[in-house]
């Protein structure tokens, strides 16, 4: 006996209209979480698995503490923040309507910082410096 969805009674729907199905329904559902305040945010230390082996191990427990404090008064983070909100705002549109020109943009530029390696235009000094400033 064939499946209820199988029937002859049931319209067949073709692979395009199921997909625009699944996107429209994916679309509503994103649009009800931000809606109700349910931003997807990145998960913190304490949320990650491997957290409760390292506050076990008393020496690595303090090492992430005081990394953690180091990085919350770190101007790098301030940049780092703003930085992920420029590019969300770019890149988000662009993901939604042609992901595949995103992927391509994504490997041209890593190509091309491949192959640029600006990181061999600082010196060695100023990179040591720069590091130990803080």
């Amino acid at each position: 006996m064939m499946p209820a969805s199988h029937s002859s009674n049931a319209p067949q729907m073709s692979a395009i209209m199921r997909i625009t199905r699944s996107r429209i329904a994916l679309r509503l559902a994103l649009r009800e979480g931000q809606a109700n305040g349910n931003s997807t945010s990145p998960p913190s230390i304490a949320s990650l698995a491997g957290w409760d082996l390292l506050k076990n191990n008393a020496s690595a427990y303090l090492l992430l503490q005081g990394l953690q404090k180091i990085w919350a008064n770190h101007p790098l983070r301030i940049v780092g923040q703003n930085a992920i909100q420029v590019a969300d705002l770019l890149v988000k549109p662009i993901a939604e309507h042609s992901p595949v020109k995103l992927v391509t943009g994504a490997f041209v530029v890593g190509g091309l910082l491949f192959l640029a390696r600006p990181w061999r235009l600082m010196t060695k000094s100023a990179l040591i410096a720069g590091i130990l400033a803080r």
